[in-house]
């Protein structure tokens, strides 16, 4: 879940368009909007790997992109997102470098 600045909330950080949600944290806190039965329907369905009716996840490649690794996930909490940006290119460049090495599973 993301936050815009005018404080739409954004499904994830390809949904700049804040077409997923209609949701604003000026009109409910961040609480209620993280428990909210819209969140957990997306979350339960990336769960099931279920993207039927989610148009946004449905064409998303970013899982077979391999940005979802054990590493990727438990890294995220130490990076801001600007940091992330700047390393995406270079994970990228990893990726396809390890690619055919045995180094990816």
């Amino acid at each position: 879940m993301n936050i815009a600045c005018n404080g739409d909330v954004q499904l994830c950080c390809f949904d700049a368009d804040t077409e997923c949600l209609d949701m604003n944290v000026r009109d409910r806190t961040v609480l209620d909007v993280w428990n909210s039965d819209e969140l957990w329907s997306f979350r339960h369905k990336h769960k099931a790997l279920d993207y039927s009716g989610l148009k946004l996840c449905d064409e998303c490649d970013m899982p077979e992109q391999g940005y979802f690794s054990t590493a990727t996930i438990m890294a995220t909490p130490f990076f801001s997102a600007k940091t992330v940006r700047r390393l995406i290119p270079i994970y990228e460049k990893m990726l396809i470098s390890f690619k055919g090495t045995g180094y990816l599973q």
